[in-house]
Formats: C-alpha cells, sequence, structure tokens
C-alpha cells in the first residue's frame, strides 16, 4: 500500500507535462489505494497464487511482482511446496496493489514474521521478478540476481524457461489442434513400425 500511496502523492503534487509521463503507468491502479488487511491462507493454488480468507469469504490472491514456474514446469512443484510451508494456514497481511484481468487481487503478503512472501520466493530462487508489472521494484531485482548468481532453485539450470514464455507456448500449441493432431499420428505411426518390426522378427526366428 505505500508503494501506491507514495506514487500517487508524487502525481498529485506534480504539475504540467512531467506529471502526466510520470502518472500515466498507474492509471490503471484505483484512484483510492485499497486498505491492508489480515487474513488466513487456506490454500495454495501454486507458487504465486493463493486463497486467503477475508471474513467470511476467500479472496484468491496474486502476488506482485513475481511469476513462479507453473505445474507443468520444472520447479513448478517446488515452487508450490515452499510457498505451502512458508504461508499455509498462517495468518498473514494482504497489501493490495491492483486487480489483475482475472480478477485476482494483485498484493505483497507479508508473513507473520513481517517478511515479504514475493521476495522470499525470489530469494529461493522458486519465482522470477516479473519484471514487466514490477518494473521499478529493485528489491525484486536484486534478489533475483543473487538466487541467479547462487544458483538456487530454477537458476540451477543454465537456461530455465520463463513461465510467461512457457505459458505463451503452451497456449500456442493448445489453440493449434493440427499440432496435437500431426503429434498424435506420429506416435501411432511410430507404435505401427515398432508392431511391424516385432512380426518380422518373429517370423524371421520361425
Amino acid at each position: 500500500m505505500n508503494k501506491i500511496m507514495n506514487r500517487l502523492l508524487v502525481c498529485r503534487q506534480s504539475s504540467g507535462f512531467a506529471a502526466v509521463v510520470f502518472c500515466l503507468p498507474f492509471a490503471t491502479l484505483p484512484l483510492f489505494a485499497q486498505p491492508d488487511w489480515n487474513g488466513k491462507v487456506v490454500n495454495v493454488v501454486d507458487g504465486d497464487t493463493f486463497d486467503i480468507l477475508k471474513g467470511d469469504s476467500v479472496v484468491r490472491v496474486r502476488l506482485y511482482g513475481t511469476d513462479a514456474p507453473e505445474s507443468g514446469q520444472a520447479f513448478g512443484a517446488e515452487a508450490t511446496a515452499h510457498a505451502n510451508d512458508l504461508a499455509f494456514g498462517k495468518v498473514v497481511r494482504v497489501e493490495p496493489i491492483s486487480t489483475d484481468s482475472y480478477g485476482r487481487t494483485v498484493a505483497e503478503v507479508v508473513l507473520p514474521d513481517e517478511r515479504s512472501l514475493n521476495q522470499e520466493l525470489i530469494r529461493a530462487g522458486l519465482a522470477r521478478w516479473y519484471q514487466r508489472y514490477a518494473p521499478d521494484d529493485r528489491k525484486l531485482q536484486e534478489l533475483e540476481a543473487e538466487a541467479r548468481q547462487e544458483r538456487r532453485g530454477l537458476w540451477a539450470d543454465p537456461a530455465p524457461e520463463a513461465p510467461w514464455d512457457w505459458r505463451k507456448n503452451f497456449h500456442q500449441a493448445s489453440s493449434n489442434p493440427k499440432t496435437t493432431r500431426r503429434t498424435k499420428n506420429s506416435h501411432h505411426r511410430g507404435s505401427r513400425t515398432a508392431a511391424e518390426r516385432k512380426r518380422s522378427e518373429r517370423r524371421s526366428e520361425r
């Protein structure tokens, strides 16, 4: 919340062209920042998405500036497990920043010991700094550089695929039925060839 208030205050105090240029990137933010709230983590969807109890309702929260590997990716399961160890069942502080296109609250989540869950996942090398949506967050940038240097988590791979690239490739493959049919047909052709080879070998043995 402090990040939003600081930016809005600068925008309000600025004037002229410079103010317009500075404030435009934040035009999608709510006019009045949402207050922080406390809630219990009741479900860990994956390494960067959580269901958190707020009063009598459950709010789906997406970590700000943080992108963990998807469940189908290398280190996806490890990221979810680490997030579960850090947050599941704990009462955390949610500091809302915005709402994404899926209706999820994008926020910084603070653990009971005042550590940032966002930062801890990147520190462990089990999430990336989501530079596209948090370009000015130097702390996340530093933590990612440190994890990369120490080859923690996903950085043990010399060329790990970014989650946003993985999602793009996955959606493209899913939306192209020709690719799917070609893959299946290739598999069937390979199976028939293998079966034919086995029959030929049996005939030779006879």
